[in-house]
């Protein structure tokens, strides 16, 4: 929620928008060039493409990426069946095999970037330019990624990937550009309106007959594993703390820093936060939010209510949002945030990430002062944290060699515990860990150590304790779930039937109100209505129905259409004229949207071939056993 709600510091921002740029959508954490050479197929690795391997934990970054950013855009979090039905783990590895292939086939053909293209390339970024529009020059460069926790050799290989990639589109795709037909078909699909009617088979109103015992034994045994106990893991962990205040930062480390920092109003926040659901009521989460504030206001300290209630990953952490300024945080937020005194709690706050405590922990006297500060804790944090990490990764090869964690811990002195059995989509308690952490401990063998991984404020180092398999429930166990389940299925498919049935007949020349009488279900025209509008309160705003309007005579009936769990039969009534003088208007900019878009379409399916033949040649190999492993 963090990593939403805040945005990283310029210099951050800067990389991560040139990472983007370098390694192109989805492709976020791919930084390393593909190795030459023939080495054995698997190894540690998860695939092979032409004799390159694509390693366990790039596959493992990757994809607990993807993971992570369905799980933000569409509100899926800690549900694994959902994931396992996006297939995410094959897209992923998808996508890494296609970069590899792309490389592969540029080099085929005789393609190369040179390393004075490369040194031109990064001379161009803005993050790597001074206010004066200069390059920063190589050692301020490299600082910029170390302080981003990116290797300069691994960035620099993922902008020569890229200049490949550029110069591999241009080769194949520079030659084409759309016909004068296409141009005008595209903008009749975009402007002409049209008016239909229509008839809609609604599961709700299907009738079924009963469920005999045989039909459901039969479903749970084609369906075995929608019923299965998924696997479950116990770990036991050790907590090393980052501590700022324990590392030193020099006086000429500040100033230099304060050079990234923007002179700006700047304070510091914490927060409580108590989620809603989308477009829900709130009223569970006032509540909620109402009793935390009473103690709070009754004496309780704001960081251990935060640890105990916050729904963030900020909790962790006692809900420290660190140095912000304003324009960093969304405005309903900011704004009451930016109205407290040092030390002031907020009342109720509402964004539309839930219901927010706010806390105030820092209001710099002055701009300057607010700079110095946010940079002295920008190093401490940065420093700290790499201090950690280097001693948390000793003790993870430590346990990893056969130490006792426990032993480990005590001598340490380290917080120690182990957790309950927990699910890939659980959140261990008290741990402040993502996704990306189940995706660890799910991947590793028992007595496997796993981390170091860094939540919140604390280092974790975990050791994999006992794995539960995932196990087929007895049918007994989950009749009423399977007849659930199978009459569920069972109505949408009779809907679908009828709606099929209803279309077959009106094709061979039944009249459609005719037929719609017959079989109870009603007749309803629309008015006009564009490519891109919502129909009605019943066809809603309906893609397909979009999209096979314009290539739909008038009188012309569709199959039926999927709107809203209901089998939609329509009948295209009349289509509306275009203006030609608007035609002429958007002509040149219709013709380069096409352009994009083919060339776009002819390079994804060049690729694709290229991923086809090295797969008819044996060339990809992918090891599923591991791939499972990792994706569950």
């Amino acid at each position: 929620m963090i990593h939403w709600f805040r945005q990283k510091k310029k210099s951050l921002n800067w990389v991560l928008w040139v990472v983007i740029i370098v390694l192109g959508a989805g492709m976020l954490l791919l930084f390393v060039d593909p190795p030459q050479g023939n080495t054995s197929v698997f190894g540690n690795s998860l695939a092979s493409v032409a004799g390159n391997q694509i390693g366990v934990e790039e596959f493992r970054r990757h994809y607990g990426q993807m993971v992570q950013d369905y799980e933000q855009r569409f509100n899926i979090s800690n549900n694994p069946e959902i994931l396992r039905q996006l297939r995410l783990g094959d897209q992923a590895l998808n996508q890494l095999i296609g970069v590899y292939a792309t490389v592969y086939e540029a080099k085929r053909l005789g393609l190369d970037a040179t390393d004075q293209e490369v040194t031109e390339r990064i001379r161009e970024f803005p993050a790597f330019r001074n206010a004066e529009g200069s390059f920063v020059g190589f050692d301020e460069y490299r600082r910029i990624l170390v302080a981003s926790r990116l290797d300069p050799a691994e960035f620099e290989a993922g902008v020569r990937r890229q200049i490949l990639q550029e110069k591999l589109v241009s080769l194949i795709t520079d030659g084409i550009e759309p016909t004068p037909q296409q141009i005008r078909a595209e903008f009749d699909s975009k402007n002409r309106q049209s008016r239909v009617r229509y008839v809609a088979f609604d599961k709700d109103n299907v009738k079924m007959k009963e469920v005999t015992q045989a039909e459901l034994e039969q479903f749970f045994q084609d369906n075995s594993d929608s019923f299965k106990l998924p696997e479950e893991r116990k770990i036991s962990y050790l907590k090393i703390p980052v501590d700022l205040q324990a590392v030193e930062v020099g006086e000429a480390e500040i100033e230099s820093r304060i050079e990234d920092i923007p002179a700006q109003e700047r304070i510091r926040a914490s927060h409580i936060i108590f989620r809603v659901p989308p477009e829900g009521d709130d009223s569970d989460a006032r509540r909620r939010a109402r009793s935390v504030l009473q103690q709070i206001r009754n004496g309780a300290d704001f960081a251990e209510m935060a640890k105990q209630y916050s729904e963030d990953d900020s909790a962790v952490m006692g809900g420290d949002l660190g140095y912000f300024t304003r324009g960093q945080m969304d405005p309903d937020f900011e704004t009451p945030a930016f109205a407290l005194q040092e030390g002031e709690v907020s009342g109720l706050v509402k964004s539309p990430f839930g219901i927010h405590l706010i806390k105030v922990t820092s209001v710099p006297s002055d701009l300057e002062e607010g700079r110095r500060l946010a940079a002295e804790w920008e190093l401490r944090q940065e420093r700290a944290e790499d201090q950690v990490r280097e001693r948390a990764q000793a003790l993870r090869d430590e346990i990893a060699a056969g130490a006792e964690l426990e032993e480990v811990a005590n001598r340490e002195g380290l917080d120690q515990g182990t957790t309950d059995f927990f699910k890939l989509g659980d959140t261990p308690a008290g741990l402040g860990t993502r996704s990306d952490f189940n995706q660890q401990v799910f991947a590793a063998s028992t007595g496997a150590a796993v981390g170091p991984y860094l939540a919140g404020d604390t280092f974790l180092v975990a050791q994999v304790e006992d794995v539960k398999a995932a196990q087929l429930r007895k049918f007994e166990e989950v009749r009423d779930q399977v007849e659930e389940q199978y009459r569920e299925q069972k109505i949408v498919d009779l809907a679908e039937s009828e709606a099929w049935a209803f279309y077959r007949a009106v094709q061979a020349g039944a009249p459609l109100e005719e037929k719609a009488k017959e079989y109870g279900v009603p007749v309803t025209e629309t008015g006009f209505f564009g490519p891109g509008d919502t129909v009605d309160d019943t066809l809603k705003f309906s893609p397909l129905l979009h999209e096979r309007l314009p290539l739909m005579k008038v009188g012309q009936v569709s199959p039926p259409v999927p709107v809203s769990q209901k089998q939609v039969v329509f009948q295209l009534l009349e289509k509306s004229e275009v203006e030609e003088a608007a035609f002429e208007n958007q002509k040149q900019q219709i013709a380069e949207q096409l352009r994009i878009q083919q060339r776009n379409a002819f390079y994804q399916a060049y690729v694709q071939n290229v991923m086809d033949r090295l797969r008819q040649q044996e060339l990809i190999e992918i090891n599923r056993e591991v791939l499972e492993a990792i994706t569950g």
